[in-house]
């Protein structure tokens, strides 16, 4: 597989915006990591890293984010199709940009 060097920087972009998206949350922090030792011994690994999502953002769960940032580019998408344009946050929040949605459903 030959992948150019645009498509690739394309991938890292992409990959990047739900962190992006959830960076700006009021109640957002970095997930730590924790490292597991004895865990490690017990399946004779070097080591061995866990991310802690116990208290991430208050939801006890990183699945319950993937919905939130899954209805967000429905959202993103539907903007765009009305308007022309990816919408800045205030945008989705004005009176306009909610009367623009409000015909989306998810279910």
């Amino acid at each position: 597989m030959n992948n150019t060097i645009d498509e690739i920087l394309a991938t890292i972009v992409e990959s990047n915006k739900p962190g992006a998206w959830l960076a700006k949350c009021p109640v957002y922090k970095k997930t730590p990591l924790r490292v597991m030792n004895d865990l490690s011994s017990e399946l004779s690994c070097s080591s061995l890293w866990l991310n802690d999502e116990t208290d991430r953002m208050t939801l006890g769960s990183f699945k319950a984010l993937g919905g939130a940032y899954a209805v967000l580019c429905l959202v993103e998408e539907q903007f765009y199709a009305q308007m022309g344009h990816q919408p800045s946050r205030p945008e989705l929040l004005n009176s306009r940009g909610s009367s623009l949605l409000k015909e989306l459903t998810v279910w």
